[in-house]
């Protein structure tokens, strides 16, 4: 058993993000965090190796096989490589999603003391969508007072979760949104208002063989804490990350997922949501530290100067 509290993650070109989302996390109480890359041109691979320098991370390069999305690669290269033993919490996020507990401290620690309590082994948390807050090209930061606009508690996109889990010999893979079990087995999984799940949400799948990741939980939804999904950012930003292309799209695939519709439906600015907020100044604090390493703070400041460029870019094409 051990008490390692991680959190995984693939991306390519979202540099300007990542010194914050890597802060964020370790000021909750992350212990390890582990960031897949591939075919980075923005600087994104090298902030990470700098990170890694300074302990902050595990970064690891991938050249993604033909025909293989790289977020699934990435998943097969941690397991593959045994990063997860038994007994670690885990939780895959992207880098436009932060993990925020339910509770008032807003540390990862107390949570799963709370699930551990339960003999729970895992958490589907729902999404909350952030919208752009009325602001535009590219922030210094997210978590900040100037972003507090969000999704209605119960929109339609936000019963969508990420599952923090418990790693040990019942599970056979990762999807995107949760861990795939052993079949047969029975895992105790809570939903964010500490309800039982059954087996449709461990074991389904959708027609198109997806396994199931929604929950339609209503009552308390957030209790036990909420994912925040800064799927958009700025309209400015959310046009980068059409150019960036799809983690969990194969190389080739024309399939268009981030289009204006996409746009709209996930720029939520519909009520306030502040839970984050009580974050804002242990990560700046982390923040701080991490851009203490020179080599950290040129990387960071190459990932916003080429971002930058790029916006540049874009508004005069």
């Amino acid at each position: 058993m051990t008490d390692r509290r991680i959190v995984f993650s693939a991306q390519r070109n979202e540099g300007p993000f990542l010194l914050e989302w890597v802060a964020y996390h370790r000021a909750i109480g992350m212990t390890d965090i582990i960031v897949v890359s591939n075919n980075c041109t923005d600087g994104s691979d090298l902030l990470l190796d700098a990170l890694a320098a300074q302990g902050a991370v595990q970064h690891i390069r991938q050249t993604v096989p033909a025909g293989v999305p790289p977020q699934l690669n990435a998943a097969e290269i941690v397991l593959r490589e045994k990063r997860f033993r038994p007994g670690d919490w885990v939780i895959w996020l992207d880098l436009d999603e932060f993990f925020v507990p339910g509770f008032r401290d807003l540390t990862i620690d107390f949570l799963i003391e709370k699930l551990q309590g339960a003999k729970a082994d895992a958490l589907a948390l729902n999404w909350v969508l952030m919208g752009d807050s009325g602001k535009t090209g590219l922030p210094e930061r997210f978590v900040d007072p100037a972003f507090t606009q969000a999704s209605k508690p119960f929109y339609q996109p936000c019963f969508l979760t990420k599952t923090l889990f418990r790693f040990d010999e019942r599970i056979r893979g990762l999807q995107l949104h949760r861990p795939l079990w052993v079949e047969g087995s029975t895992p105790l999984v809570l939903n964010g208002g500490g309800k039982r799940l059954g087996d449709d949400f461990i074991h389904g799948t959708h027609r198109n063989g997806d396994p199931v990741a929604r929950t339609d939980v209503v009552e308390n939804r957030y209790r036990l804490g909420q994912i925040n999904h800064y799927a958009v950012r700025t309209r400015q930003l959310y046009e980068l990350k059409k150019l960036r292309g799809r983690g969990f799209a194969a190389a080739g695939d024309t399939a268009i997922r981030h289009d204006d519709d996409f746009y709209s439906r996930h720029n939520t600015n519909h009520r306030e949501d502040t839970k984050i907020q009580r974050m804002v100044a242990g990560t700046a604090a982390q923040m701080t530290a991490l851009l203490d390493d020179p080599a950290t703070a040129s990387a960071h400041a190459i990932c916003r100067a080429t971002a930058l460029a790029r916006l540049g870019d874009l508004a005069r094409a």
